[in-house]
């Protein structure tokens, strides 16, 4: 009986109201203004949270006005003037004129573009805007915790750190979550709200120990009900949380990051909101639970729509192939379509430790490429995925690979959530440099494949596309040998294409390419071939350049700004010491600089392509 007594009085504790708390009368002031803030700050948080995503919506949506804008002005003058293929064009150079002073408007943007993205703090990733934007955070956070608390009071401040710090919880998963309200309206693809999901919850585990402080040092220090024994427990799984949320952590022992992460954030979930429904402050853990939940439903019934029985066992089927040592290519045909650099989620049961674990992989293929002249919305489109084989997943996936060659069996289960992310539309540039090292090439041949269909059609004003490739190995050519000769063959007049692939290591004799004239050749797909053409080496086509050494990436960026007509785009997938290269070279002040570009260089426009969780 004695248990029943105290089963029922912690049931009544966490789901009764609670009790008004005895006060002085001299302190009575101090209660109500703290309640009164504790009440209506964090709804003033949430108030300046939300203008912040209108702005950002706004930029959005006129950024997306001036692409169709520059689109439709480059190829409306297409069509009312005589346009002579790239080739025959007499292109003046830019950068060789004096100062114009009505490119100052643009010399301006490309200052801010330096400022806030190609500028990196040492040893890190995070941007100016990174940094930015994560201590106006937690300087929010900060200023609403502590400001109007008569003379620093510690009952009103100590109160309101955890109001503040709760009221954020329906927000992390937000910023966590592949399907988002703030990636819809801003276009802010949710791999890049991952830094501020890291902040806001960094920020809210310093408000919670100093509430968790602030409340020991006034009084509670006999954990004896059941609200605060809990709030303990939920405090530690946080702390835990963080400290297992590391980088290093995440990069090495990523599965072990995903099912710690889950387990724990249950704990801190279950436990907060027992404390904070004791201060009838529930609600914004029960929001938070169901927009993570949300997000996981909606992820489940794409799955399961993707993969259902009605839709054929291909629907689960895809084949994987070593294509060199320590690289798979994983095909599968799906029903479905996505945008040229787009990435998915894919697990692979048997391979995968436990049924959610899912990893990205970028989408090296478009829907429609130009080998394929169907374009059928309903039909089944050819999903391809190159994979660098290292630990953990993506190493068993490879072993996979090498006894599947063995065998001959080569079909696996695969189970595909996306497509996700917001990649730029190339299509309004005049010159578009594609970048690239090792496996990065998923992006960027996903890319100029896009392009050059693009202005098959019509529908692209892009004229000069430059695919700098960095490998360590010449066989690494094997990868996308079929497709990048499908590319080659198709481009027409109008769109030049150069194709510069650099081989790190020394050279070797390109008589034993994996690709030439039957020698070696690297598996591929009857679906890779390209119907109706002789399948030619690389090495013949004028287009292609395959060097030996690392590339010059401000020289071949200079190169290409000198003569571009006009905007350019640079975009760079790969390795980390790539991305900082083609950073450097995207803000020296020759190429990109307020003085080049007043003087008549191109507004130059870098994406980076870099998933890291």
């Amino acid at each position: 009986m004695s248990f029943l007594n105290d089963l029922s009085v912690a049931v009544a504790q966490v789901l009764g109201r609670r009790a008004a708390p005895k006060r002085k009368p001299e302190d009575i002031p101090v209660y109500n203004q703290r309640d009164w803030q504790n009440a209506h700050y964090p709804l003033f948080y949430w108030y300046i949270v939300l203008a912040v995503i209108g702005l950002l919506a706004l930029s959005y949506v006129f950024d997306k006005g001036m692409t169709m804008w520059r689109k439709y002005r480059i190829l409306n003058r297409r069509l009312t003037e005589k346009q002579l293929p790239y080739a025959e064009q007499q292109r003046p150079r830019n950068g060789t004129a004096g100062f114009q002073v009505g490119r100052i408007p643009i010399a301006l943007v490309n200052v801010t573009r330096i400022l806030s993205f190609r500028w990196t703090f040492p040893f890190t990733e995070a941007t100016l805007t990174d940094a930015f934007v994560t201590l106006a955070y937690v300087g929010l956070m900060f200023l609403w915790s502590f400001v109007s608390t008569r003379n620093n009071n510690m009952k009103i401040w100590g109160s309101r750190t955890g109001a503040i710090a709760s009221c954020q919880v329906p927000l992390l998963p937000v910023l966590a979550a592949k399907n988002n309200i703030i990636t819809l309206v801003t276009g802010i693809s949710h791999e890049r709200l991952l830094p501020l999901h890291r902040a806001a919850g960094r920020a809210m585990l310093i408000l919670l120990w100093v509430h968790a402080g602030a409340k020991y040092v006034g009084g509670v220090k006999q954990f004896v009900d059941l609200p605060t024994q809990m709030a303990v427990v939920s405090l530690i799984c946080f702390t835990l949380t963080f400290f297992l949320s590391l980088p290093w952590v995440r990069k090495y022992c990523y599965e072990f990051f995903i099912v710690t992460h889950c387990i724990l954030i249950c704990g801190y979930m279950v436990g907060g909101w027992i404390h904070a429904h004791h201060y009838e402050k529930g609600y914004w853990f029960w929001s938070g639970l169901a927009l993570w939940a949300l997000d996981r439903v909606v992820r489940l019934i794409r799955v399961i729509w993707i993969a259902r029985p009605g839709n054929k066992e291909i629907a689960r089927e895809a084949r994987i192939e070593l294509i060199s040592e320590d690289t798979v290519r994983l095909s599968m045909l799906r029903p479905i379509t996505w945008q040229p650099g787009q990435h998915a989620f894919i697990t692979v049961p048997g391979i995968s430790a436990y049924p959610l674990e899912a990893h990205p992989f970028t989408i090296a293929t478009i829907p429609d490429p130009p080998t394929r002249e169907s374009t059928d919305s309903g039909s089944q489109r050819e999903v391809s995925f190159i994979i660098r084989g290292r630990k953990g997943f993506t190493g068993k996936l490879r072993n996979q690979a090498a006894m599947s060659r063995q065998t001959g069996r080569n079909i696996v289960n695969v189970y595909f959530d996306g497509p996700y992310g917001v990649p730029p539309d190339l299509s309004s540039f005049s010159t578009a440099v594609l970048i690239a090292g090792g496996s990065g090439v998923s992006y960027t041949i996903s890319m100029l494949e896009n392009l050059v269909q693009e202005a098959r059609k019509g529908t692209s004003a892009c004229q000069r596309v430059v695919f700098i490739w960095s490998i360590r190995d010449e066989a690494h050519i094997a990868w996308i040998y079929s497709q990048l000769l499908a590319v080659l063959a198709c481009i027409p007049p109008e769109l030049s294409v150069s194709v510069r692939i650099f081989v790190t290591r020394a050279p070797g004799f390109l008589g034993r390419l994996p690709f030439e004239n039957g020698v070696q050749r690297a598996p591929t797909f009857e679906s890779e071939k390209f119907a109706g053409k002789e399948k030619l080496s690389l090495t013949s086509y004028p287009e292609v350049r395959i060097e030996y050494g690392r590339p010059d990436v401000a020289q071949l960026l200079l190169e290409e700004a000198s003569v571009a007509q006009g905007a350019m785009s640079v975009d760079v997938s790969g390795p980390a010491a790539l991305i900082k290269t083609v950073r450097s070279a995207c803000r020296a002040s020759h190429i990109a600089g307020p003085g080049a570009i007043a003087r008549g260089m191109p507004s130059l426009t870098l994406h980076v392509e870099m998933f890291s969780m």
